[in-house]
């Protein structure tokens, strides 16, 4: 990183920081959030929920939505040999069988299905109900606002040439995003069919700018072991920045702490399919013996088990969602089992797929 960059950087940083001071988390306004009655169509407001044990049960529903504009789903669920699947990427929203609903800011949500699942392994398509109670275990985690430094945005924007058309695509994808671990409670039905569902579970909230159109790609993962502690991974390309990261992890501690760096190690594009086995490592902050921060490094194997392709933004974004387990290998110490989400994102036109090699 040349003195140029190096001088960007901090004066990104200083920005964050200064945001976070005038600007603190507003738990209930980001909570409440509802589209604007003027909200064009690339405003979002997207609400998400990924539950998996360690036995190989999964529970992920997402729901996307905007204004003009069909609502976008997905809903899986394995249990077992059982797959099983939602029926259509999108809804108009009046038909739209997913909903979100807040009991408690920042403490527990409820989401509710009531459409059809299609069995992957007959074919069959039968009616379906879920209902499940979200709790949270711990606080939210907003990635600028609880983040201790924000070295993945900030690298990023520092590499680019700064000028009128890159802060106008900067503009372009202004949007918030938190996470939150907890578990959730309650039953899935299919046709004659019930399951228990009692789930770790990791609770995601996006809204403002995504221009579906804008990206080039991304991955995104979250598991959690048998504990419940959570890690969390995304990193995405767009056309004037590269490699945005960010991440957080709870495993071997109270808290959330933040993504310092990372490296992909085993990644093919797959012809826009992803590859069923990642491989990467991921590095922490802890606390070190002498008062400084030392580094915690988790080399982690991520195979996906299962998985669906959709279709967002007109048909200009394709995303592989997957099923995945995780092997999880602590500073080098013998690797720990979880399980999650293990998420791929193509632009539909493969001459904007970037990778992901450290620039």
């Amino acid at each position: 990183m040349g003195i140029a960059q190096k001088l960007k950087k901090q004066l990104i940083l200083r920005y964050f920081e200064s945001k976070k001071t005038k600007e603190p988390f507003d738990q209930e306004g980001a909570e409440s959030f509802q589209l604007p009655a003027d909200a064009d169509i690339n405003v979002n407001n997207s609400h998400f929920f990924t539950a998996s044990n360690v036995n190989g049960e999964t529970l992920s529903i997402r729901l996307g939505m905007r204004n003009a504009s069909k609502y976008e789903i997905f809903v899986l669920y394995r249990n077992g040999e059982r797959f099983l699947v939602h029926e259509h990427d999108s809804y108009l929203p009046e038909e739209c069988p997913v909903r979100f609903i807040q009991i408690e800011a920042g403490k527990s949500w409820r989401t509710e299905f009531k459409g059809r699942l299609r069995d992957t392994a007959t074919g069959e398509v039968k009616d379906a109900e879920i209902s499940v109670n979200f709790t949270a275990s711990l606080p939210i985690y907003d990635f600028i606002y609880h983040a201790d430094q924000f070295n993945g945005m900030a690298d990023a924007i520092a590499r680019e040439k700064w000028n009128k058309d890159f802060f106008a695509e900067l503009s372009k994808n202004n949007q918030r995003h938190y996470e939150q671990t907890g578990h959730i409670n309650g039953s899935l039905r299919f046709g004659d069919e019930s399951f228990v569902i009692d789930l770790p579970c990791v609770r995601d909230h996006s809204f403002g700018q995504r221009e579906w159109n804008l990206m080039n790609d991304h991955i995104w993962l979250c598991c959690q072991d048998k504990d419940g502690q959570a890690l969390s991974f995304s990193i995405v390309n767009y056309p004037r920045m590269k490699r945005i990261f960010s991440g957080y992890t709870n495993i071997g501690s109270a808290e959330n702490r933040t993504l310092r760096d990372y490296e992909i190690t085993e990644y093919d594009s797959n012809d826009g399919l992803g590859s069923d086995v990642l491989k990467l490592t991921c590095w922490f902050p802890v606390p070190a013996k002498n008062g400084k921060d030392g580094r915690q490094r988790i080399d982690m194997t991520v195979r996906r088990n299962n998985n669906i392709k959709c279709v967002f933004g007109t048909g200009r974004y394709v995303f592989q969602e997957g099923l995945a387990e995780f092997s999880l290998s602590v500073d080098g110490k013998e690797p720990i089992m979880a399980r999650g989400t293990l998420e791929y994102g193509f632009n539909t036109n493969p001459l904007r797929w970037e990778g992901y090699r450290k620039l």
